[in-house]
């Protein structure tokens, strides 16, 4: 991802980014630490900046103190090699309670305090600092090579605002580091870097010790794959920048992503393309971080074997049925046990306390039996109104049983097998030969509905035997010709060649959903697909979402669904990773 609009060049491969000068040899490249395997320092509360440039190029970074809900008490001090920032009146009920450090490897001058006259919090959106009048100017004495004396006292008012700078010459690497570990009233956890930090001066060494280790590691975190084109590279590369907006890792070393951190903070949400697809960079790099949310999930389980929709709001405790529930939903049963089996294949192991929850689960799929809508949003699908047999259900249903069938041995096996052939007849009889019918409506008609891929996406990414690879090849056909022509902007949820009555979010696009189709369009050769999936991806570079993709785009107007940020289902391109890697694991005999 590059851009040439401005006198930068930058280019964007999470979890760096990098920017150069047009016409200088001046280049920094900041990167949050990502490190396959190494849990401790991938949850690092800090991220570098490697600079490179002639030694002649003097550069200056500098940083507001943020610390503290309050405005007043606000303190820099100068640490080895930079300064730390904290705020002495901040309480133990704050939750902003902390400090943050900056430190360089060779900093030829360090000003750990001065003034600016605006909010930090601005500056920092912004991107620059306005100095107060009261004040001489710190960045012409830098220029002019003077000395310039740090403040020394808090802050006092509401503007009174503080930045601490520290000033390299040439290559240099610079860390910024913080620690905000109090739990409050809405989150009452601690994180994981505090088992083995006291602060975030502690963090800042640590990484700045590490840093070529770390940059090297995080630079190759996801290799290139050069037997697929670039831009499915790109995009899946970037799609994984929710491994720093969306993740929750708490003292324990429980684990969870966020659906939307800003305007939906709930945890762990499954369903719907949601944190089975963000989470497959986790799975294929840190698989116990997947264990520990599989585990938390499964302790929360009802009485009668349901599954919840998520974790909680803020919460990794107080997990909810769904957003429209009741009635409960039909999809996250399904969705529970094909996490498991994706789970057992990738890592070879299943947890007791799993198998446990599996056979409970799998005992209300039976109980369920051939599952049937009831028209008040009962699937992830949650803003329309379905009744009856729906494709994506029933689709989705027959691939967990299918891995039901795997996974599970003695009283289980015929009764799954008897299910499993149940729901098959009923989903082929709504076949019309190119795809399946949405679902029993006549407003909907011969509508196709991208829902109904869940079941050959899940079956071909776990290499489950559920559908014929020419039924699916024409269902993928007819949604690049059906759904990818119904809009110039993205491939919508549900079209037809004749004009239909939408909600918002049949009409809008899933931008986690077409992402997902890329892997089916790779697996069973249909080109088409992946250009759909491209037309998503150059929308998000062409809307600065790169790193803040939405949940749905309007197919019409093209706007972006702002109420759900940061969408968790960003990495679904990821899905080819993890089909490839299974796809290896089964030629080299290692599924177990």
């Amino acid at each position: 991802m590059e851009s040439n609009s401005s006198p930068f060049l930058y280019e964007g491969r999470y979890p760096l980014l990098t920017l150069s000068t047009l016409g200088t040899e001046v280049k920094l490249t900041a990167f949050t630490a990502l490190v396959k395997g190494n849990i401790q320092d991938s949850s690092l509360p800090a991220f570098g900046l490697k600079v490179d440039a002639p030694r002649s190029v003097r550069m200056a970074v500098s940083f507001p103190n943020l610390v503290g809900t309050s405005p007043v008490g606000r303190k820099n001090s100068k640490v080895e090699g930079g300064f730390r920032l904290e705020n002495e009146l901040s309480t133990s009920q704050d939750p902003a309670a902390g400090n943050i450090t900056v430190v360089a490897d060779s900093p030829s001058r360090v000003i750990h305090q001065y003034s600016v006259n605006r909010s930090p919090r601005e500056a920092l959106r912004e991107g620059k600092f306005k100095e107060g009048p009261e004040e001489p100017s710190v960045w012409r004495s830098l220029i002019s090579g003077q000395d310039f004396p740090s403040l020394d006292r808090p802050a006092r008012s509401f503007w009174d605002d503080f930045a601490g700078l520290v000033e390299v010459e040439g290559e240099a690497r610079i860390v910024v580091a913080w620690y905000f570990n109090n739990p409050w009233i809405y989150f009452p956890y601690r994180h994981y870097y505090g088992n083995f930090f006291r602060d975030s001066t502690e963090v800042a060494r640590h990484f700045l010790d590490q840093f070529d280790l770390l940059l090297k590691a995080s630079s190759s975190f996801r290799p290139t794959d050069p037997t697929i084109p670039q831009w499915v590279n790109d995009a899946a590369d970037n799609g994984a920048y929710v491994l720093s907006t969306n993740t929750w890792l708490d003292e324990r070393g429980r684990f969870s992503m966020f659906e939307a951190p800003e305007n939906f903070p709930a945890q762990g949400t499954i369903a719907g393309w949601t944190y089975e697809a963000g989470s497959i960079p986790v799975l294929l790099n840190f698989p116990s971080l997947e264990r520990s949310f599989l585990l938390n999930l499964a302790s929360h389980l009802s009485a009668d074997g349901r599954v919840p929709h998520d974790l909680g709001l803020w919460s990794l405790d107080l997990p909810m049925e769904g957003t429209t529930s009741p009635p409960t939903w039909k999809d996250l049963e399904p969705t529970f046990v094909l996490l498991l089996y994706r789970y057992y294949l990738t890592t070879g192991e299943l947890p007791q306390e799993l198998a446990e929850a599996l056979r409970k689960v799998v005992a209300t799929i039976l109980k369920r039996g051939v599952p049937r809508l009831e028209g008040s949003g009962d699937t992830a699908f949650d803003a329309t109104p379905v009744e009856g047999l729906d494709s994506y259900t029933l689709t989705l249903t027959l691939a967990s049983l299918r891995a039901a069938e795997r996974l599970l041995g003695g009283e289980f096996v015929e009764p799954v097998r008897e299910l499993a052939s149940e729901v098959e007849r009923a989903l082929w009889a709504t076949f019309n030969g190119e795809y399946f019918k949405a679902w029993e409506s006549p407003d909907v008609g011969d509508a196709l509905f991208l829902g109904q891929l869940a079941g050959p996406w899940w079956c071909s990414l776990l290499g489950l035997e559920c559908f014929d690879e020419e039924e699916v090849r024409s269902i993928l056909r007819r949604a690049c010709e059906i759904n990818g022509r119904a809009s110039s902007i993205c491939s919508p949820n549900l079209a037809s060649n004749r004009p239909l009555k939408l909600s918002p979010q049949t009409a809008s696009s899933w931008p986690r959903l077409v992402y997902s189709m890329a892997w089916l369009g790779l697996r069973y050769d249909v080109p088409c697909v992946l250009e759909l999936a491209k037309r998503e991806w150059d929308y998000m570079v062409s809307r600065g979402l790169v790193w803040n993709q939405p949940s749905r785009i309007d197919a019409v107007t093209g706007v972006p669904d702002v109420y759900l940020d940061h969408y968790v289902g960003s990495p679904a391109l990821w899905s080819i990773d993890l089909g490839k890697f299974i796809e290896g694991k089964v030629k080299g005999n290692q599924i177990p």
